[in-house]
């Protein structure tokens, strides 16, 4: 009986002990205080010094950050702390943080860098070659877009050919036989007549071709087959209505909505905002046909040869309103447009909206929150932070071919840029040195 006792209490103990639950250990909460930092203003890679109290003297048990993004610590003491700026932080709040609570310090001015490189095409030398990177030959390209695989697709605007650049740097040819002209078919018997604009949709894997002169829309499906969706060949006008019996006037951009799957036309020479709905019948969005500058809905809105498009993260459309030397945004509800940074008037200045200046800006691009705009006749790679101020991001204001970073780097009128699938990576159309470059931001 004392037996079956004892075992009845040991296995109770055993069940007990199971069931209990560690305590967590207390956690000291962090009392560290930023005082200062030095310097205030820098790039990735920089050494930020960060004074104040109480930091501790173990790295491993305080985190820094820039702008919210994760600083690698160097060294520190109990009053300060040695960290690297991280690339694309950003301008923000220098803070730390140990296991349990934080604190923030002084605003840290973040510069943006950009390393450009040559990618593909011979650098100043036109012509029409497939190969791998400066073994290709282009012929003043425009228009750009990308892949979910990373490919490159470029606009060969001489050459009458769409390319494509693969992830690796193999330029090959997608469509197009040389010649300038209208034809519809195969990948090899199609013909196209100075196409300017691309974009990509996603769903169908077809790409969306602005054919300038041809003064028509085409598409190229999954089998490289071309075929037009509106505009009729050499037939110049500013009609709506359904495929090929609406016209256009050199349209230069296209941008496809992944919302509505409607597809947006910059209609350059009837200045104005054309949309192909999904059932294949074409609208004017915005644009009365003459050119102008005027902010407002609709038909009361003017542009002046409108150039790219880009759509925002609510679908709103952004435009490069090339004649009139800004950038414009496009409400998509209603077609509302308003100016969002440019003076209006040819310029290379850099400021807050109306301050800054643009000369012929043609391509645009998302970076996180901010724009980038390839700022043709200025040679350069401007940024739009959503403050509405403009910086130079790449580019002097000269035309050449550099490689180098940010003002050491030379462009010679780039037109178009796209995103590529690396953090930083952006991919431009360099028009007069008839190539593709590569920019990475730091």
């Amino acid at each position: 009986m004392d037996r079956l006792r004892f075992l009845f209490v040991y296995a109770s103990l055993l069940w007990l002990c199971a069931c209990r639950k560690d305590e967590p250990t207390p956690v000291d909460p962090f009392l560290g205080e930023i005082e200062s930092i030095t310097p205030a203003t820098g790039c990735s890679g920089d050494t930020i010094r960060v004074f104040g109290r109480r930091f501790g003297t173990d790295p491993s048990n305080i985190r820094a950050f820039v702008n919210g993004k994760h600083a690698t610590i160097v060294d520190l003491n109990d009053t300060a702390i040695r960290i690297i700026v991280p690339v694309r932080a950003g301008t923000g709040l220098v803070s730390v943080a140990g296991a349990s609570g934080g604190a923030s310090g002084p605003i840290f001015q973040f510069i943006y860098r950009a390393r450009v490189e040559w990618y593909a095409g011979t650098p100043t030398s036109p012509g029409y070659v497939d190969g791998m990177g400066s073994q290709s030959r282009f012929h003043n390209p425009l228009g750009l877009t990308t892949d979910q695989l990373g490919n490159l697709y470029v606009a060969d605007e001489f050459n009458h050919r769409i390319r494509r650049v693969s992830p690796g740097g193999a330029v090959s040819t997608l469509s197009g036989d040389g010649q300038a002209g209208h034809q519809d078919g195969t990948s090899s018997t199609a013909r196209f007549n100075y196409p300017a604009g691309l974009s990509y949709d996603p769903y169908a894997n077809e790409l969306y071709v602005a054919d300038r002169l041809n003064h028509c829309i085409r598409k190229i499906n999954q089998q490289g087959f071309v075929f037009t969706v509106a505009g009729v060949a050499g037939t110049v006008g500013f009609v709506d209505a359904p495929g090929a019996s609406a016209r256009f006037n050199q349209p230069v951009s296209v941008v496809f909505d992944p919302n509505y799957s409607d597809v947006y036309i910059g209609d350059s020479q009837n200045h104005s905002i054309r949309k192909l709905s999904l059932q294949q019948v074409v609208s004017t969005f915005a644009g009365d046909g003459t050119p102008g500058n005027n902010n407002g809905q609709g038909a009361t809105a003017t542009f002046n040869i409108p150039g790219g498009l880009l759509m925002d993260s609510v679908y709103n459309i952004l435009v490069a309103d090339a004649g009139n030397h800004n950038i414009r945004s496009l409400d998509r509800s209603n077609g509302f447009a308003a100016s969002i940074c440019g003076s209006g008037i040819s310029g290379f200045s850099n400021g807050a909206f109306g301050q800054a200046s643009f000369s012929n800006p043609t391509g645009i691009c998302w970076f996180e929150d901010k724009i980038l705009v390839a700022d043709r006749n200025n040679h350069a790679i401007r940024m739009i932070f959503k403050t509405g101020e403009a910086i130079t991001l790449a580019g002097d204001g000269l035309p050449g071919m550099q490689n180098g970073i940010s003002a050491l780097a030379r462009f010679n009128q780039p037109v178009s840029i796209a995103k590529g699938l690396l953090e930083g990576e952006f991919f431009i159309s360099d028009s007069g040195n008839h190539g593709i470059r590569r920019m990475l931001i730091e």
